[in-house]
This record gives structure tokens, C-alpha cells and sequence, in this order.
């Protein structure tokens, strides 16, 4: 929530809420224009392989080396579940980005620097002078010590400014999800008889009569991480009744 201050700093501007999700694999990035007709929340669509992709590879690249899996180190090792710190392809990843003297918290700033600026050029040729404000998605077991690498990461990355905030605080992914749900009521297309998929943006949700069981939540490999992690903090998981989240072409996100 924008403070008074803030709002008077945008002034008659043209206000943009943004959501910044950084996965281990892919992120991406939704918003919306708030206008006296605000636009439908959606998902900024990037250039990947010379194809149109609501996601982007989590990686960046130095001296031709490329770096990825770098969102998982900032969390301390001790807090990685132990099939995902002792995984043979996060050693190898961790060992290379070390050896370049590149911390966790280096690779996500220069990260979201590279897209946000990809991000910022393409809304200033729709709106010169925008008032942005960031909302950022963690993970819901994510301890403080991680959530402050990444608040520092946002800051290294030289993106805020007296034009583009950062939200009061961070937003729990579930929370985020189930936010989404709820407000997505507006833009429901029923597709056929009592089924009915809302478009979140990074996922799109299907909420069914199908055969499914009560607070089912699927979404491919990143469900498998999610449940380690429950495991290892003992987190119990937000309940929505008949609710599968669905990775836009079949594919997940860590």
C-alpha cells in the first residue's frame, strides 16, 4: 500500500502496480495501469529464442559463463532441503558463480536489473512518465535472513527511485496466488458448462467440478520443492477448495 507521501509524489501520473516474481528457473513480470478504467492485470511478454513467452529464464551470463540457481543460494545452505543442497547440478552452478567471486545477492541484482530495464523501456513507449510501485513475491517459508537478500538485491539493482517504489513488504506467493484468485472474479471467462479458468497472469487458475480432491494444488516440480520445504519448517499449507494452479504451456516453476 502506497503511503500519502508517495501518492503525492505521483500526482496526476499515470500509476502502475507491478509484480515481480523471480523463480530458481524462469520469472516474470505482471502489472496493471491504474487509470479511472484500470487495466486488467497481465503478463509482460518477453522475447525468448525468438518466440513470445509470459516467462524468462532465471539466469544471467558473465564472461560467456552463464549463472543460474542462483535465487536458491540466498537462503542459507543450512535451510536448503538436503536432496536440493546436495544435488550434483546446485553444487556445480554454486562451485562456478563462487569461483567468479559473484555472491547470491550480485547475480539477483545484476538479474533483475536486466529485466527490469527490458520491462521499463517497452511501458515508457505505452507511458512516457509512469509512478511504479513493486510488489515481490518470495516464498512463504522463506526466513528473514533470505528476504533480506533479496531486499538488498533489489536495492543493488539501482532500479527504485522517486518513481518506482517497492511495497511496504513482501507478498507470500500462496497469499499472492489466492489474492489473485479472489480478484480475478471481474475477468472470468466461462469456457464451457460450470468450468471456468481465471488468467492470473504467471498461472492460470481452473476451478472445476472435475474429480479432483479438495485443496489440491499442482504445479509441476515447483509442488515437489514446496512440500521439502513445508517439511523442513513445518508450514501448512493455505487451503483453496478445488483449486489446481496450472504453468502457462505445461510447464512449472521452482
Amino acid at each position: 500500500m502506497a503511503t500519502s507521501e508517495n501518492s503525492s509524489q505521483s500526482g496526476s501520473r499515470t500509476r502502475v502496480i507491478v509484480g515481480l516474481d523471480i523463480g530458481t528457473t524462469f520469472s516474470g513480470i505482471s502489472y496493471a495501469v491504474l487509470t479511472q478504467n484500470p487495466d486488467r492485470p497481465t503478463s509482460f511478454w518477453w522475447e525468448v529464442d525468438g518466440k513470445k513467452s509470459q516467462k524468462i529464464p532465471t539466469k544471467i551470463e558473465v564472461s560467456e559463463i552463464p549463472i543460474e540457481w542462483f535465487k536458491l543460494s540466498l537462503l542459507h545452505r543450512d535451510d536448503l532441503p538436503s536432496d536440493v543442497r546436495n544435488s550434483p547440478k546446485f553444487i556445480k552452478l554454486n562451485n562456478t558463480r563462487e569461483a567468479m567471486n559473484i555472491t547470491a545477492v550480485n547475480a539477483t541484482a545484476d538479474y533483475i536489473s536486466k529485466i527490469w530495464n527490458v520491462f521499463r523501456d517497452k511501458l515508457q513507449k505505452r507511458i512516457p512518465d509512469p509512478y511504479i510501485q513493486i510488489t515481490v513475491t518470495v516464498p512463504v517459508v522463506w526466513p528473514r535472513n533470505a528476504r533480506q537478500k533479496m531486499n538488498e538485491a533489489l536495492h543493488e539493482a539501482r532500479i527504485l527511485n522517486e518513481n518506482v517504489v517497492l511495497a511496504p513488504k513482501f507478498l507470500a506467493e500462496p497469499e499472492a496466488a489466492a489474492l489473485a484468485f479472489f480478484s480475478a472474479a471481474y475477468y472470468l471467462q466461462e469456457t464451457q458448462a460450470r468450468t471456468t479458468f481465471y488468467n492470473l497472469g504467471h498461472l492460470f487458475m481452473l476451478n472445476t467440478p472435475l474429480d479432483l480432491q479438495t485443496s489440491t494444488w499442482t504445479c509441476c516440480h515447483r509442488l515437489r520443492l514446496w512440500r521439502r520445504y513445508r517439511c523442513k519448517f513445518s508450514v501448512t499449507l493455505p487451503k483453496l477448495p478445488c483449486l489446481v494452479l496450472i504453468p502457462p504451456q505445461g510447464h512449472g516453476r521452482l
